[in-house]
């Protein structure tokens, strides 16, 4: 039977996924002292969705982490769920999602997010939303990962963050090609078209033959 050519062209561009992407979110598991940081979780899962990406996260089902893994399974998307088993009766394992995966410790969940992840985005958060972003960071740019690296700047959230990492490179703890390997955006669709574009290439990445200082 014929393709229904008039069905595909009716098709949105945002809903084209281009490749289907896994794509790992670092968020909170507290919702914040606004509305708006559920808000923007929730907009990030529904983004997903609609580009048939599946979702790679922390596992929980409150705050952030749970806003944007119930989004993305309203969605249609696939959610998988990383979580210590420590943290089960802290962060409360979100059981309502595709995969949900208990490991032995927090080293395991990050090198786990690692290899089951294309790309990476994050969230507002705290400690242990940032220590996700610089591992990630350390691991791109030990090429252990050549995916993109996205940091949703709402309301200039991380400007502290990206600050110390251009102090990094101010002081010349960290060489110039590097500042290649974070994007920071300041909403979820400049994320979406960032990710599109080029979801696989990092740059700084390819640079396996300059071994900068640690």
């Amino acid at each position: 039977m014929p393709a229904n050519t008039s069905d595909a062209a009716s098709v949105s561009e945002n809903t084209v996924a281009t490749p289907r992407l896994r794509v790992c979110v670092f968020c909170a598991s507290t919702p914040g002292n606004s509305p708006e940081f559920m808000r923007l979780a929730t907009e990030l899962g529904t983004a997903l969705a609609r580009r048939q990406w599946s979702l790679v996260y922390g596992g929980g089902r409150a705050g952030l982490m749970g806003a944007v893994a119930d989004a993305a399974m309203t969605g249609g998307s696939r959610v998988l769920g990383i979580l210590p088993q420590f943290m089960d009766k802290h962060e409360i394992a979100h059981r309502g999602i595709t995969d949900l995966r208990l490991v032995d410790s927090m080293e395991a969940r990050l090198s786990m997010m690692l290899a089951e992840s294309d790309c990476f985005v994050a969230l507002p958060g705290g400690p242990g939303t940032l220590e996700e972003l610089f591992f990630i960071i350390s691991r791109v740019k030990l090429n252990r990962h050549t995916g993109k690296i996205i940091l949703i700047n709402h309301r200039g959230y991380f400007d502290p963050t990206v600050a110390m990492l251009d102090r990094c490179l101010d002081t010349g703890f960290l060489a110039p090609q590097y500042r290649a390997l974070w994007t920071v955006v300041p909403d979820i669709e400049s994320a979406m078209r960032v990710l599109a574009e080029e979801p696989l290439a990092n740059p700084a990445a390819a640079t396996k033959h300059l071994p900068p200082p640690l």
